[in-house]
């Protein structure tokens, strides 16, 4: 339901950043990495600003064995909303 939502956003006015970010937490708890890497950079590619969308994105690299590539996500969640990883 939550990826109907995104691909046909139809009459939708509102930003669908809690989707993505719902659809992001959803898809990491339930160890599906590469969705939650993929909705967590398309999210950050409308708001490159939102910390749990970095924190999402830095345990899910991290749980892929990349901890380089997570880092900077990380210690941006860190900064932007004070989530310590």
């Amino acid at each position: 339901m939550l990826t109907d939502l995104l691909a046909d956003p139809g009459d939708v006015v509102h930003e669908l950043t809690d989707v993505r970010l719902l659809l992001a937490r959803s898809l990491f708890h339930s160890a599906q990495l590469n969705g939650t890497i993929r909705v967590a950079t398309e999210l950050l590619e409308h708001d490159p600003n939102e910390p749990y969308a970095h924190l999402l994105l830095g345990r899910a690299l991290q749980r892929k064995g990349q901890p380089d590539e997570a880092q900077p996500h990380l210690r941006l969640a860190e900064l932007l909303g004070g989530y310590r990883s």
